[in-house]
């Protein structure tokens, strides 16, 4: 039996990817176009601008539809243990990882939030052994350890609260709240991710939000900056080292994602049904022949105790006889 939620939820990633693109185009020519540097914000008005809000909040829609309509019975805890992209979008994570690592140590602390740099350090070392390890398959074989999938999660979120904080934007500005948006949203996948490794219950729905949220908002904020860095270089500070991390997070929650969402089954009672129509089929078949042998054997039972009653009376009777014709001689 075809799972509906599961290819539901197939085909909103797929919508997810899309509108991570549009909203990429929208945000770039609202950045390139429409923004006042004066102010640090949108010109208003701006139809590209409106169509970037349009679209993150239809991000968070999308998100929303996927844990509604994500089933309970649906299980992520599939039997694909060591898959190539995973391994691929680990080690390339954990590559961006001490890159960004090395270029936050060369240029040392700033001189205000110095405890918010330091941590953000710390937990990016932490994360980069996180992919590797994840990489080398160990996680996969070890459910307990999926609890260090967090540690991703805190490093987003001290960069969140050191670019926040920081007093060359103001605190409303739209590139910060956009930045906030992404970095929150790979922050929930991570946590989300984390909960179903170690198959903590309730988390399905919580992670079919959070995957999607982050492929399509997180993409549309990463990409369009990426975009805005390398074709508008003297305009924006952006950090290419740090976009392009952002990037690589962006394609591992999209490889994470798929990677336990196609093997992913429903499960009903004690026991799984995979969603595919011809395992169905097999699985009633091979019960059907379970329920013939069955019969069959029971069958032979009785008979062999039928012969085993036959051969005990015949038994007797010969023990009679035999036992008359000394009665007779005494």
């Amino acid at each position: 039996m075809r799972s509906k939620s599961k290819t539901a939820l197939v085909a909103l990633t797929i919508v997810a990817v899309a509108l991570a693109v549009a909203g990429a185009a929208a945000l770039y020519f609202a950045m390139t176009e429409d923004f006042d540097f004066s102010i640090r914000h949108f010109n208003t008005g701006s139809v590209n601008c409106t169509a970037a809000v349009g679209i993150c909040c239809a991000c968070a829609v999308l998100g929303i539809a996927g844990a509604i309509i994500c089933s309970k019975k649906l299980s992520f805890d599939n039997e694909v243990r060591h898959p190539l992209p995973g391994v691929f979008v680990s080690v390339l994570a954990g590559l961006m990882c001490l890159l960004y690592l090395y270029r936050c140590v060369k240029e040392g602390l700033p001189d205000q939030k110095r405890a918010f740099s330091m941590i953000k350090i710390a937990f990016t070392a932490l994360s980069a052994l996180f992919f590797f390890v994840r990489a080398s398959g160990v996680i996969a074989k070890r459910p307990a350890l999926g609890l260090t999938g967090l540690i991703p999660a805190f490093m987003q979120a001290f960069m969140l609260l050191e670019y926040y904080f920081k007093d060359d934007e103001p605190i409303n500005s739209p590139l910060k709240i956009y930045t906030a948006v992404m970095l929150v949203s790979f922050m929930l996948f991570f946590t989300a991710e984390s909960g179903v490794s170690i198959k903590k219950p309730g988390m399905n729905r919580k992670f079919a939000f959070a995957g999607l949220a982050a492929i399509s908002a997180g993409g549309m904020v990463c990409f369009s900056m990426l975009a805005v860095r390398i074709l508008d270089v003297d305009e924006y500070p952006f950090d290419v080292v740090t976009l392009i991390l952002f990037a690589v997070i962006w394609l591992y929650t999209l490889v994470a994602f798929l990677e336990k969402l196609l093997p992913a089954c429903e499960k009903f009672g004690g026991g799984a049904f995979f969603d595919d129509e011809a395992a169905g089929a097999e699985d009633e078949a091979t019960d059907k022949d379970a329920e013939d042998k069955a019969a069959e054997a029971e069958e032979a039972v009785e008979n062999e105790a039928y012969k085993a009653e036959d051969a005990a009376e015949e038994i007797k009777e010969e023990i009679e006889d035999a036992a008359k014709p000394e009665k007779y001689g005494e």
